[in-house]
């Protein structure tokens, strides 16, 4: 994941709040950032650092907390291999089905994909 506009992480999660003409809006970046921080595990950053600077954990973790919090659309979130993604991926899946989200997930993980409702299981490259 790369970021192509030089913001930092209040900057970026602000303009969202404002574009989604959230109330509170100060209330829930700070939640937004705390939840993202969490997900990060021990690569916290700061509200002043740049979303450029932001590691791949970072950006995801940062992308998982804004998608669940910010985002009232889509209500569907596709994810691939998030075991792959450096963040707490049990966290984040909690994080999102809490805030309403549908989450269709392909992963590896048989321990991830087993906390889910419903499973489909492809053998062999599914040929």
């Amino acid at each position: 994941m790369n970021f192509v506009m030089d913001l930092t992480v209040q900057e970026f999660l602000e303009m969202h709040a404002k574009s989604r003409m959230i109330p509170g809006s100060a209330a829930v970046v700070e939640k937004c950032f705390a939840v993202a921080n969490s997900l990060a595990g021990g690569e916290k950053f700061t509200l002043d650092t740049k979303v450029t600077q932001l590691s791949g954990g970072q950006s995801r973790s940062l992308m998982i907390a804004d998608t669940a919090l910010l985002s009232s659309s889509p209500p569907i979130i596709l994810i691939d291999e998030l075991e792959n993604a450096g963040i707490d991926r049990r966290e984040a899946i909690e994080i999102l089905v809490g805030n309403e989200k549908i989450v269709l997930m392909s992963t590896h993980d048989p321990l991830l994909a087993l906390r889910a409702d419903k499973r489909i299981v492809i053998r062999n490259g599914g040929a």
